[in-house]
C-alpha cells in the first residue's frame, strides 16, 4: 500500500505540528516507510498523536480483522503514555480530535529503551496524548505480559486480530502477537494475549488503523526525533 492510500491526521490540540511523509534514505525494508516525528519549529512538543487509515477507495470499518506493522522507535524523550499502536473497532472517521469509541493493541512505554505490549478499550476518548492506556490506566484491558527491550532504531513487528462474534464470545475476541525486536518481517510472531471483551463491547466500526501517542506534558517529542512503520497490511477475515 503507498502513501497516498492512508488519511494521515494529527491532533489539534498545540499549534506545533508533526511530520508525516516518507523516510527514502534509511526505509525498514524496501525503498520508503513511513515517518512520523517532530522538525520543528521549536526545540519540543507535547500532547501529540498521528493515525493513519485507509482512504474510502477500500473496505473499511471491519468487525473481522487483522492488522499487522513494522514500528521503529528513533526519539529518546519518552513517558508513560507514549507509545505505538494499532486502533479497531472505532465508530468516527477522526478519533485524534473526536470523542471516540475503540480499541487500541500497542507498545507502551514503560521504562527507557522498554515497551510493555497492552490492549485497551477507549469509550469517548481522544487518541491522543492523555489516553490512559499506561499501566494502571482506567482504559487497560490486558497487559500482563513481559516488557520488550526496544533500543533506538530497533524495528519490532506487531499485529492484532479481533472478531465481534456476539452468538460465540459474547462481544470481541483480540488476539495480539509480537515478532523478535530487530525483525523485519513477521515470521517470529507469537501470541500473547487472547482476550474477549462481552462486558458492554463495541459493536460499530468505521475505521481501523495505525496510530502514535506522544504525552500531555514534557518531555514530549524532540526535535529531530521521529518513528518509522513499514509493511503495513490491513486484512478483512471472514
Amino acid at each position: 500500500m503507498s502513501f497516498g492510500d492512508w488519511d494521515h491526521l494529527q491532533n489539534t490540540a498545540t499549534s506545533a505540528s508533526l511530520s508525516i511523509g516518507l523516510e527514502l534514505t534509511n526505509a525498514i525494508v524496501g525503498s520508503g516507510s513511513l515517518r512520523v516525528g517532530f522538525d520543528g519549529p521549536g526545540a519540543t512538543v507535547f500532547n501529540q498523536s498521528h493515525s493513519s487509515h485507509l482512504n474510502n477507495t477500500f473496505t473499511r470499518g471491519l468487525t473481522k480483522g487483522r492488522i499487522r506493522t513494522l514500528w521503529q522507535l528513533n526519539h529518546a524523550t519518552a513517558q508513560n503514555r507514549s507509545g505505538a499502536l494499532i486502533y479497531f473497532m472505532c465508530d468516527n472517521l477522526n478519533p485524534t480530535n473526536t470523542a471516540t469509541n475503540a480499541y487500541v493493541a500497542g507498545l507502551q512505554y514503560s521504562a527507557v529503551d522498554t515497551y510493555l505490549p497492552v490492549i485497551a478499550k477507549m469509550t469517548g476518548q481522544f487518541l491522543d496524548g492523555g489516553l490512559s492506556w499506561q499501566p494502571g490506566g482506567s482504559l487497560v484491558v490486558i497487559n500482563s505480559a513481559s516488557t520488550l527491550s526496544l533500543p533506538i532504531t530497533t524495528t519490532v513487528p506487531f499485529q492484532i486480530e479481533w472478531n465481534l462474534d456476539l452468538a460465540a464470545f459474547g462481544g470481541v475476541r483480540m488476539t495480539m502477537s509480537v515478532g523478535l525486536p530487530g525483525d523485519t518481517n513477521f515470521s517470529n510472531l507469537s501470541v500473547i494475549y487472547d482476550v474477549i471483551d462481552s462486558s458492554t463491547p463495541h459493536t460499530t466500526s468505521v475505521i481501523e488503523g495505525i496510530g502514535e501517542l506522544w504525552p500531555q506534558s514534557s518531555p514530549g517529542i524532540s526535535l529531530g526525533e521521529f518513528s518509522l512503520w513499514d509493511s503495513t497490511g490491513v486484512f478483512q477475515l471472514v
